[in-house]
């Protein structure tokens, strides 16, 4: 259940290039795609999502050969496309950059970097912004040569990952898990895990003073990317994917969206909202959305809106409701 306001990207000038890196013909990729063949020259508007992901699988169905993730992986990992590339190459450590490339990644795309760490390994989960769109498979097969060559590439090391999954297993699984060292195993999401000495190796591309030059225009980018999206609306979007996982809180909402929690309490301020109205707001929505579905028990509706126990839920949903939610249930149908 989606309620974004969907972004719109400008892709055209990465896309030509991805073609004439592959040699394939960029008109054949758009009509694959469903898109007028002269889009390119006319890059206006940008496209949404679901019209980013064709365009992979339309370049992909183009390519026709295996070896695409590992070899076009490897080439974005060594500059093809620029500003985000740069942003992590300038970084001090590994994890330093994966940040960096988590925060600005949604410039060039609707894909989502979500970064755990402990005291033993790093696990970097790649996912669409979109909860209705799933990555392409071409899309999250690369990603995994992409960062593993970033980071050998960045450190000099050949780094090799603990471990990496993958939703679906494509047919040159066996050429990806060559250039990894590792078996890929299936995953609900694309994943790859690093250990904590390897993310926090030293880059030795580190540049602070490159950074400081591009990195305000790549922050402008980005808020331009997001400005025309309220903060509220944003923050409701993050609570759709982070509730049925059990978080609710304001710190994890926080790394989410990459703002500090003064930055997302301000601009929810200013809009007249606050981190508890949107959460309960959303709670709310949700909680009557699953009502209606018979085969969902109430207690566990409780958890997936993130409630510590069912009766938490129920005294919360008759504050928004004035009813229990069996009455409501009822009422429902």
């Amino acid at each position: 259940m989606s309620m974004n306001k969907r972004t719109r990207y400008h892709v055209a000038q990465d896309m030509q290039t991805m073609c004439a890196l592959l040699k394939i013909d960029p008109k054949s990729v758009l009509r694959r795609a469903g898109l007028p063949p002269d889009y390119f020259d006319h890059d206006d508007r940008g496209l949404l999502p679901h019209q980013i992901f064709a365009l992979w699988d339309a370049a992909a169905a183009e390519y026709r050969k295996p070896d695409l993730p590992v070899f076009l992986g490897k080439s974005l990992a060594h500059g093809i496309f620029g500003s985000v590339v740069l942003a992590f190459t300038c970084s001090h450590t590994v994890q330093a950059g994966l940040n960096r490339i988590a925060i600005f990644k949604p410039l060039i795309g609707p894909i989502q970097l979500d970064i755990h760490t402990d005291e033993t390994r790093l696990t970097l989960t790649i996912t669409s912004t979109e909860p209705d769109l799933d990555l392409p498979a071409v899309l999250g097969a690369m990603d995994l040569v992409f960062f593993v060559e970033l980071i050998r590439t960045t450190t000099a090391e050949h780094v090799v990952p603990l471990s990496a999954s993958l939703p679906h297993l494509p047919p040159e699984t066996k050429d990806i898990e060559e250039h990894l060292g590792i078996r890929i195993t299936r995953g609900e999401n694309v994943t790859l895990t690093i250990s904590r000495d390897d993310a926090e190796r030293r880059l030795v591309t580190e540049n602070p003073n490159l950074w400081a030059v591009f990195e305000t225009d790549l922050k402008r980018k980005l808020e331009a990317q997001t400005g025309n999206t309220p903060t509220a609306d944003r923050l409701r979007d993050a609570l759709y994917e982070m509730l049925p996982s059990g978080q609710s809180s304001v710190e994890s909402a926080c790394q989410k969206l990459h703002l500090s929690k003064r930055s997302l309490q301000r601009h929810l301020q200013r809009e007249g909202s606050s981190f508890q109205k949107v959460l309960d707001a959303t709670r709310s929505e949700l909680s009557l959305h699953y009502l209606r579905m018979d085969n969902i028990s109430i207690e566990e509706i409780s958890y997936l809106l993130a409630f510590r126990d069912p009766n938490s839920f129920y005294r919360a949903f008759h504050s928004w409701t004035g009813m229990t939610p069996a009455q409501a249930r009822t009422f429902a149908e």
